[in-house]
C-alpha cells in the first residue's frame, strides 16, 4: 500500500492548495485545479493508497473544509483509498 502525507501548513489560498496537490499526489496534467476534478481522480485510483492530511485549526473553514469533505466522500466511494485527518490547534507542523 502506498502512503502519502499531505501537510497543508502554510498554504493560504486555493491556487497554492491545488499546486501542492498536483505535486504531492502526482496528479495528471489535465487536472482542472478544482474540487470536482480532485474527487473524480481520487475515486478512480485503482491501487491501494493511504493519505494522511495534516492541517491547522485556522485552516478548517471555507474552501479548505470543502477539500476535507471531498477526501471523505472519495474515501467512501473508493475501497482502495484510505484517508486519515489530523488537525492541530496551533501551527506546529
Amino acid at each position: 500500500m502506498k502512503k502519502i502525507i499531505l501537510n497543508f501548513s502554510g498554504i493560504i489560498n486555493r491556487e497554492e492548495m491545488h499546486d501542492y496537490l498536483i505535486s504531492a499526489l502526482k496528479l495528471p496534467q489535465y487536472y482542472g485545479k478544482n474540487l470536482d476534478a480532485l474527487y473524480e481522480i481520487l475515486i478512480e485510483w485503482s491501487l491501494p493508497v493511504c493519505i494522511g492530511l495534516f492541517y491547522t485549526e485556522p485552516q478548517k473553514k471555507g474552501y479548505f473544509l470543502r477539500l476535507l469533505e471531498v477526501f471523505k466522500a472519495a474515501e467512501a466511494e473508493n475501497d482502495n483509498l484510505g484517508v486519515v485527518f489530523s488537525c492541530l490547534k496551533d501551527n506546529l507542523i
